[in-house]
């Protein structure tokens, strides 16, 4: 599987005022991180990444949970998720997503559909802010 993402974009993305992201880190390392593009009351998971030694140990729930917590009462989450991806789709159920619809041949490299996913937060966040990538 190819990476989905190139450096630049990643780059262009945080000096945007619309993107915000979580890393997990011990030890002054990072371990996994998750970026959010938000535009009003909702916010998309662009992408999700947890080291390859450090996955099934919490590190995902954590982020997702982090960033849970930082919406508003109201807002929204969305996240496209690889048919494919069980233990991504297990992490995002028992977060709270629910299954809205799918796309179909949304991924290349291998070409995949995609599954749809909604969190609606219906309590205020709690307004924790860990480590963001703002520059």
């Amino acid at each position: 599987m190819t990476p989905s993402w190139e450096p630049l974009t990643f780059y262009e993305w945080l000096l945007s005022s619309f993107y915000y992201g979580f890393g997990a880190e011990n030890k002054k390392r990072l371990h996994g991180f998750i970026l959010i593009r938000a535009v009003d009351i909702d916010h998309e998971i662009i992408t999700l990444c947890v080291e390859e030694k450090h996955q099934g140990q919490g590190c995902g729930k954590i982020l997702v949970k982090t960033t849970q917590k930082k919406m508003k009462q109201g807002d929204a989450m969305f996240l496209e998720v690889r048919k494919s991806n069980v233990a991504a789709q297990r992490l995002y159920t028992t977060s709270g997503f629910k299954k809205i619809g799918e796309r179909k041949a949304y991924y290349t490299n291998p070409t995949e559909d995609a599954i749809i996913c909604q969190y609606q937060n219906l309590v205020a966040g709690a307004g924790f802010e860990p480590t963001t990538f703002r520059l």
